[in-house]
């Protein structure tokens, strides 16, 4: 919604890895990003909804934002406790 509004395209890169120990999702653009040393922007649905998923299946939320885009890992070494 906010990553590309001053353009009519952009990449958004999805990657899932599974293995026995566990599993891996990453979600990266190449939006407009945040410029080094501004606050980042509140934290929106979308986040919040990535953070409960990952502690519901028992895993990590990163979010890392830079001048470049968004990046957004989700993982999970397996062993939830639900």
């Amino acid at each position: 919604k906010y990553a590309f509004e001053d353009r009519a395209r952009g990449v958004v890169e999805v990657d899932f890895k599974c293995s026995p120990d566990g599993w891996r999702l990453g979600i990266k653009d190449d939006g407009c990003g945040v410029a080094e040393g501004t606050a980042p922007p509140a934290i929106g649905l979308g986040s919040q909804l990535m953070q409960a998923f990952a502690q519901q299946a028992g895993g990590t939320h990163e979010l890392h934002l830079s001048e470049h885009g968004c990046e957004v890992r989700l993982e999970s070494n397996g062993r939830s406790e639900s």
